[in-house]
């Protein structure tokens, strides 16, 4: 039996973690747009209580947050635990299940990549954003395939080797740590 990495976020509800990914989208939002937008995606009619209880539980737990707008109105942003937790979840789903996602199809073949540098490759790479090359972990291959993202922090899970075409998963830990160390070098 192959072992999996353990769900990210077991505690939430399917429709806590869809209002959490529109909640991330261009924001902030009010409750009502929020409602609009999950009634159009879920092609189903949802009641106000419904996504305000779920709301609030996303803001009990620190994942999005509410502002005032007007006295009636509020806004919400997701929070920064909870951009983690969904690019947590989406690395989770491209990892364990092998279907297409993000492009690829992610299969047994698929190998975690941990080795990142900052010889991307580019001659002249733009300066307002991220960029890195993924060295592809496929034995007998070792390309380095350039990145180019306004953060570490929204690079895809999981990216193909532009030699080999096989998927790369991207270790976000082995990543976030060669972003700091890039940031210190600096």
């Amino acid at each position: 039996m192959v072992a999996h990495d353990p769900h990210p976020c077991p505690e939430l509800r399917g429709f806590q973690r869809d209002l959490l990914a529109v909640v991330a989208g261009d924001g902030p939002h009010k409750g009502l747009d929020l409602k609009s937008e999950l009634e159009e995606r879920w092609a189903i009619r949802i009641s106000r209580s419904r996504l305000y209880s779920n709301m609030n539980a996303l803001i009990e737990r620190g994942l999005i947050e509410k502002s005032e707008l007007t006295g009636r109105a509020n806004h919400y942003e997701i929070t920064a635990p909870g951009e983690h937790l969904l690019r947590a979840y989406a690395t989770w789903i491209a990892e364990n299940v092998k279907i297409d996602i993000f492009g690829t199809t992610i299969s047994e073949e698929a190998k975690r990549c941990t080795e990142f540098t900052a010889d991307h490759g580019l001659t002249q790479p733009p300066t307002d954003r991220f960029c890195f090359g993924v060295v592809c972990p496929h034995p007998g291959c070792e390309m380095k395939t350039p990145v180019l993202v306004d953060s570490p922090a929204v690079v895809p899970p999981v990216n193909d080797c532009l030699r080999c075409q096989r998927p790369v998963i991207l270790d976000r830990a082995a990543l976030e740590q060669f972003a700091t160390e890039v940031r210190t070098n600096e």
